[in-house]
Parts: C-alpha cells; structure tokens; sequence
C-alpha cells in the first residue's frame, strides 16, 4: 500500500546499486556501533520473557487446531517443542495462559484455550477462572482434550458471560443438570462417552444456545422434543456417530 514515491525513495538506485553498497565506510561503521549499541543497552529479561510468551503462544494455538493429537506421545510433544508432562510443567503453562488472559483489555476477546494440556479435573483452576478479575468477563473457555471425566460445577453456574464452551474430547460420561449459562451461544460435547442426552434442566439455563455439538458420543435416544424446544435459537444441531435409531418427528417441527 505504499504510495509510489515512497516506494521510489526506498528502491535502490538502478545504475549505481543499493544505497547499502554506496554508504561510505565510515556510515557503515557508524550504523554498525549503532547497531551493537542497541542490542547492548536491550533488556536480556525482557527479550526472553517476550519470546517465551510468544512461543507458548504459538505452541498453544497449534494445539489448538490439532487437537486429536495425544500429547502423551513424546514425538507429538518434540514437534511443539514442549518438555515433559510433569505436573510442574503443566502448572507452569496453566499460570502462564492464565495471566495472558486476565491482562487482556476487552471483554469479547479473553479467550482461554486450555486445551490438551492432560489436566484431570482436580487440576482446573476453577476458583482462579471464576474470580472477579477473570468469571463474568470470560467469552470463551477451552478444555478439549484434558481428561476431565466430568465438567466442573462451578464453571457452568458463575461464567455468566460465557458465549462459547469446548469441552471436547474430555471422557466426560454425562453432563450436569443444573445449567446458568444465559448467553452461551456455542456448546461442544463431541467426541465424549455421554450415554443420555441432555435434560430439559439443562436446556432450560441455556436459553440463547444456537450451536449444540454431541457428535461421537454413545447416545441411544434424542433428547425429547419439549426439551429440544426450550433451545428457541438452535440453529445447529449434530448428534452423528451416535447409537441413536429413532428420530422424533417432532425433531423437524423445531
């Protein structure tokens, strides 16, 4: 987008070279000690500090996107270039994503991905995601991958302002009754063991859900069409790779 003088100023002369080759030796060397100047007077800390974060950074969103990966495998954790799976190791990260989070300014982008980090339920910093710096303003909560087998009570009843919950691929076998979730658009339960469908108990807290993910579960039968029609914005419904036999055919009056 630079305008064609500027372009024309940064070019290198046509029939003399680049301005590198025509600086005098002297600018050269002056633009030299400029240079090892700056690179002395710079922060060790500080610059090390910005790289870590940066690639955790990296790390955490190509986790992300792969998040079929087993982190257990030591070749997938060489590839991100991640260490061990101790238990420090991941508190170490878990600090790290939590105070990235908490330092962003604006409510719809506090974003916290803690996804495939082989957490078990025990380790969810509940009280930490739920405190007043962080709960109500939280839009997005990924816990994907992690081996929860149970999604914590207290996230689904205190993250008022949560739009979008992944709890994917966390051997999760059933899901609370009691939901408080008045602004969740977007729930994703696939790829879990959950043998029932979710009650009219849940369906009823989450009144603005417009996207509902259970692909990949074990479930045998629909959720009953009075539950299903307390979802009045569902535009997205996928319950593929089920045991499910039967569909209501109150299902298409939705």
């Amino acid at each position: 987008n630079r305008n064609p003088q500027s372009m024309k100023l940064m070019a290198p002369d046509e029939r003399s070279g680049s301005n590198h080759q025509n600086m005098q030796p002297q600018e050269t060397m002056f633009a030299n000690e400029g240079y090892r100047q700056m690179a002395h007077n710079s922060d060790p800390y500080s610059t090390s500090l910005h790289r870590n974060i940066s690639n955790q950074s990296t790390i955490d969103s190509g986790l992300s996107r792969n998040s079929h990966l087993d982190l257990n495998d030591p070749n997938v954790r060489r590839m991100f270039g991640m260490g061990s799976s101790s238990s420090a190791e991941r508190q170490r990260r878990l600090r790290l994503l939590m105070d990235q989070c908490e330092t962003v300014r604006f409510p719809f982008k506090k974003r916290l991905i803690l996804a495939n980090m082989n957490l078990s339920h025990e380790e969810i910093p509940v009280d930490q995601i739920c405190s007043d710096r962080l709960g109500t303003a939280l839009y997005k909560l990924s816990l994907s991958g992690n081996r929860l087998n149970s999604i914590p009570e207290t996230l689904i009843v205190k993250l008022t302002g949560l739009r979008v919950l992944d709890v994917s691929q966390c051997d999760l076998h059933s899901v609370p009754a009691k939901w408080d979730l008045p602004f969740l658009k977007k729930l994703n339960l696939s790829h879990n063991r959950i043998q029932n469908c979710p009650a009219e108990s849940v369906f009823r807290g989450l009144p603005e859900l417009q996207h509902l993910d259970l692909y990949g579960n074990k479930l045998t039968c629909m959720s009953p069409p009075s539950a299903l029609s307390l979802l009045t914005k569902l535009e997205y419904l996928d319950v593929g790779y089920n045991h499910i036999t039967v569909i209501p055919d109150e299902i298409a009056n939705l």
